[in-house]
């Protein structure tokens, strides 16, 4: 038998070998060709289908700085945002850096004449009221009175740790419930300011019953002129007002000038003093009397009262207003939109409580009183009177105390 030539099997089977991998070879290679032809086409589907949703962000990523800023401009409605503030910036800035402004201004500004003509009063849209109801108190009346020890024990501690450098005044009044708490209360004091609500109280008397016209006309001239007064630092002499006018600058503002005309129009100062003194007179206002102030130096004049007082002047006026509103309702939205800061706004602050505040402040003899109807979850009057070097001390004095009393007015609910 004959065999087959050795060699001839190695080269053929070599040749067999190589024709395998040629053909495998290729058939990757095709399927790889295959591949990328599919993605490309894949991403050109994307590309158009990002054209048509982004058509404003095509090329955006591949721009340059210069390609942007040498942009067209658009037209006004076509203007981004952006540009637009960019260019009044620039603009601004360079209004500021060429002109000035303050010399021109002044040169060019003519000043006006006053017109002395009266003006009409705009009463307020809505008018203030107290509220209809109030929440009940959740807690016993044995328990109460406990609290409220609580809280004459909290106001002496607080004034004896706490205001060694003043002499303060405190009194306390539930319009509801006829509840009293004071330290000090009976004590002298210069309510300045704060005694507006008794002069107020009488003025708006006087209008119901005739006797004082508030549309009245008065001028204003030297004999009323005063210091620290809206009404001086706005107007000159020979302006014309009506009285309900001076009544909101009165009791808005604190302002003396307003007050000083209103009073003059209210009969001899011996009656005056004679219809308040019917209200309150523990302190009689009208004469001199005697006390101490918080450094140990005696004080002694007329023009004083007590927070005792003046609490009843608030209470007064609370049921002058619940029995017959028309007569007060002018001074309650007079007061209730108050120019005057108060640390009562700082203590009673839930969004519902109403506050109508009259300040007093004597930076001359250092005395500044603060006394409220506060109409918050009870109906409440408040008198706190500070006697101190500071009028900045006395409003963190007065806020810190009416903060213990509105807990513990919160503690009851």
């Amino acid at each position: 038998m004959k065999y087959p030539n050795p060699t001839f099997l190695k080269t053929a089977s070599k040749v067999k070998h190589t024709r395998r991998n040629r053909t495998i070879i290729v058939i990757v290679c095709l399927c790889l060709v295959a591949l990328v032809v599919l993605f490309i086409l894949k991403m050109a589907s994307k590309q158009e289908q990002y054209r048509k949703d982004f058509p404003a962000l095509v090329g955006a990523a591949t721009a340059t700085y210069s390609e942007f800023t040498k942009a067209p401009t658009p037209t006004p409605t076509e203007v981004p945002v952006e540009t637009t503030t960019m260019e009044t910036t620039t603009e601004l800035q360079a209004s500021l850096v060429t002109e000035p402004p303050t010399e021109e201004t002044t040169e060019e500004t003519e000043p006006t004449e006053q017109n002395n003509s009266v003006e009409t009063f705009a009463e307020l849209s809505e008018h203030f009221h107290f509220h209809n109801s109030y929440p009940l108190q959740t807690v016993p009346h044995s328990l109460r009175d406990q609290y409220l020890d609580d809280l004459k024990q909290e106001l002496e501690d607080y004034i004896d740790n706490y205001c060694n450098d003043a002499s303060v005044k405190f009194y306390y009044v539930n319009l509801s419930s006829n509840e009293t708490m004071g330290i000090n209360e009976l004590e002298p004091l210069v309510p300045a300011g704060s005694f507006n609500v008794a002069y107020m109280i009488d003025y708006y008397n006087l209008c119901h019953t005739g006797v004082v016209n508030p549309y009245a006309e008065v001028i204003y001239s030297a004999d009323f002129d005063g210091n620290s007064s809206y009404i001086s630092d706005n107007y000159e002499f020979g302006k014309h007002f009506y009285l309900r006018t001076l009544a909101y600058y009165a009791v808005a503002y604190n302002d003396n000038v307003a007050l000083n005309i209103l009073l003059s129009k209210m009969g001899s100062s011996d009656n005056l003093m004679r219809r308040i003194s019917a209200i309150s007179n523990y302190v009689d206002f009208s004469s001199s009397v005697l006390y101490t102030d918080h450094n140990g130096n005696s004080k002694k004049g007329p023009g004083r009262s007590s927070c005792y007082d003046l609490a009843n002047f608030l209470e007064y006026l609370y049921n002058g207003y619940k029995n017959d509103p028309d007569t007060y309702q002018c001074l309650l939205d007079d007061v209730s939109v108050s120019a005057i800061p108060s640390g009562y706004s700082t203590a009673f602050s839930d969004g519902t409580t109403q506050i109508l505040h009259f300040a007093g402040r004597n930076d001359e003899l250092h005395e500044y009183t603060d006394i409220a109807i506060i109409d918050g979850k009870e109906p409440i009057a408040v008198c706190i009177s500070v006697d101190c070097d500071s009028y900045d001390r006395s409003l963190t004095i007065t806020a810190d105390l009416a903060t213990l009393l509105s807990r513990y007015i919160d503690s009851l609910h």
